[in-house]
């Protein structure tokens, strides 16, 4: 009953695994897929750098760390599944061995029996030959007494058809010896018994033949589930092999992906550090194209009064003449409108101006300010804050002017100073660059 139990047991166990199996190439496959398909990290974030872009990478990673996870459960339970059937394998072994141990048994009682019939039948042919010894010597005794006694009792006796009749016939003549009486009845005896004792143990050669042909089928079912399990153990131990080699690729491209967010923060460390440093230089107040300096810094001759006074800004204007109409200007540090006049129709001074105070700039080391003058339009107010690269205004030619242009000035703790003199970025967090590099006129 254990037997049947436990075989139960492990058949149960071996129709459950290859699920299991399938399930775990099925896993394996779409890893196989996800990380084929994945955009390649070091291609995915263009130069400028986001938090957005750390937190892909990060849930790039964690889904690398969760399929890894998942493969590592798949890993352990493919490994106690694969231990199950080796423990069934050898269940199965054992079991098969215990078969042939009984069939063995079992063949060596059927020849016990089959030599022992074979006795049985010696005996009674050794038993039927002392009966027709005992027999022809019972006629010869007959004759004697036919010669000397009743007739009608001899006939009676060799009229006998059976030898039981022709025992009774004896008996009735009273002349057998008591000692071939008892001969005779032992020889019957001997029959009787071996007689019994012959069924039996064809009974018994029947039962073990059975048992045999049981025992037969016993071991073939054994043998058909070692196959299956050396089948199923074969299919797993594949699996776990092609599961430990993609935990190896996973391992190595999560490493990979780890050194890569390592990089990425500290890029995008070195960009906020980079783009704090440029929030703190000066932002050329145009579209690069409108580069052209038409007035420097310091003394000249005002175009418009001829006066010789000092200039306290820079003119600039487009590539050619007009070309900067109603072209943008930007903020060119963070900071706050600290005067907005909007005088459009304004023929004199500065016209439409803004001027945004940046407060203390540690790159500079004082207190900042800028000044826009001549413009067309005014987009922003008093007392608003603005970010470096607002749009604040657009180009024009109030106030005191001849053309279209922009009047820009820089201010350090309230004093004028040449703007040429400073550093500026062309693009948000780009690179300090002295403008003496790229502006162009008379003066350049």
């Amino acid at each position: 009953m254990k037997i049947q139990d436990e075989k139960k047991k492990m058949v149960h166990i071996n129709k459950r695994v290859p699920m299991r199996v399938l399930g775990a190439f099925l896993c394996v496959l779409m890893l196989a897929l996800t990380v084929m398909t994945a955009l390649p990290y070091h291609t995915v974030f263009a130069d400028k750098i986001s938090e957005g872009d750390i937190d892909e990478l990060q849930q790039m990673l964690d889904a690398l760390e969760k399929e890894k996870e998942d493969q590592q459960n798949q890993l352990e339970q493919m490994e106690a599944d694969e231990a199950r059937l080796q423990a069934s394998l050898a269940s199965y072994g054992s079991l098969a061995q215990l078969y042939y141990e009984q069939i063995e048994e079992v063949a060596e009682k059927k020849a016990e029996c089959e030599e022992q019939l074979k006795n049985y039948e010696e005996q009674i042919a050794g038993l039927k030959e002392d009966q027709k010894e005992l027999y022809d010597n019972f006629k010869l005794t007959l004759r004697v007494l036919r010669e000397s006694r009743d007739v009608s009792a001899l006939e009676m006796i060799f009229n006998a058809d059976s030898l039981m009749e022709l025992l009774s016939a004896f008996e009735r003549t009273k002349d057998l010896s008591k000692y071939k009486k008892q001969l005779l009845s032992k020889i019957e005896e001997s029959f009787s018994h071996i007689k019994e004792e012959k069924a039996a143990m064809e009974a018994e050669l029947a039962k073990q033949t059975e048992l045999g042909l049981r025992l037969d089928s016993m071991r073939a079912d054994v043998e058909e589930q070692i196959a299956e399990t050396e089948q199923y153990l074969t299919e797993i131990t594949q699996q776990i092999i092609a599961t430990e080699n993609k935990l190896s690729e996973l391992t190595d491209t999560t490493e990979e992906y780890e050194q890569e967010l390592t990089d990425l923060i500290r890029r995008y460390e070195e960009q906020l550090e980079k783009e704090r440093k440029a929030r703190q230089t000066l932002l050329w107040p145009l579209d690069t194209k409108n580069k052209r300096l038409t007035s420097p810094y310091g003394y000249r001759y005002h175009p418009v009064t001829g006066k010789y006074k000092f200039h306290t800004g820079i003119d600039l204007a487009g590539p050619t003449s007009g070309s900067i109409k109603r072209n943008n200007i930007y903020a060119s540090m963070d900071g706050v409108v600290i005067t907005c006049v909007n005088a459009p129709n304004s023929k004199k001074g500065y016209g439409s101006y803004i001027v945004i105070s940046h407060g203390y700039s540690e790159r500079y080391g004082g207190n900042i300010s800028t000044l826009y003058a001549h413009c067309y339009s005014v987009n922003v107010k008093k007392g608003q804050e603005v970010k470096q690269g607002d749009l604040i205004g657009t180009v024009g030619t109030s106030g005191s002017s001849t053309g279209y242009h922009l009047h820009y000035e820089v201010r350090k703790n309230g004093l004028t100073t040449d703007p040429m003199s400073y550093e500026y970025i062309t693009a948000l967090g780009g690179t300090p660059i002295n403008p003496k590099k790229f502006v162009t006129g008379a003066y350049y």
